[in-house]
């Protein structure tokens, strides 16, 4: 059986509703109850915002933020990012990916953001990894060298 709410299709857990409609008639008396908060309430509540990044403090997914978009049961599941950046710069041009300049996935300003091809994407995150490498190697080889005159400065003594 599934869940006697018009538009529902999960199956019956109590009294005709779907464990979310059961839950939400639990608690609040109404099976249909919905937060008064609207969509964009929601989503500026979970971040955290300074001169710089503007951090996620809601849910993450594989470090970058997860929001709800809609409401239960009917939500989609999208990247904060991606959500910020189509309420305040507009729709993201098919084909293209959000690249987070500040390399901070859970930022969510889109001051921080910049719209690239799959490619431009691609060859950016290798620039980026190839830097750090270079910079990790070179702090290694300086520390090393520190550590090395040390030793020799010891041991004349």
């Amino acid at each position: 059986m599934i869940c006697s709410i018009e538009g529902c299709d999960r199956p019956v857990r109590a009294r005709g509703w779907c464990g979310a409609h059961y839950v939400k008639w639990q608690r609040h008396g109404d099976p249909l109850w919905q937060a008064a908060r609207s969509e964009e309430a929601r989503f500026w509540a979970q971040v955290r915002v300074s001169s710089g990044c503007w951090l996620w403090i809601g849910p993450l997914r594989n470090g970058y933020a997860d929001f709800h978009r809609g409401h239960s049961p009917h939500y989609q599941t999208v990247f904060g990012h991606r959500y910020v950046y189509e309420l305040m710069r507009g729709p993201i041009p098919a084909g293209r990916q959000l690249h987070h300049v500040c390399r901070n996935r859970s930022c969510v300003n889109p001051a921080h953001l910049e719209v690239l091809t799959p490619d431009e994407h691609r060859r950016t995150r290798r620039l980026v990894k190839s830097t750090e490498q270079k910079r990790a190697e070179a702090q290694k080889k300086f520390h090393e060298k520190k550590r090395v005159q040390a030793l020799a400065k010891l041991h004349r003594t």
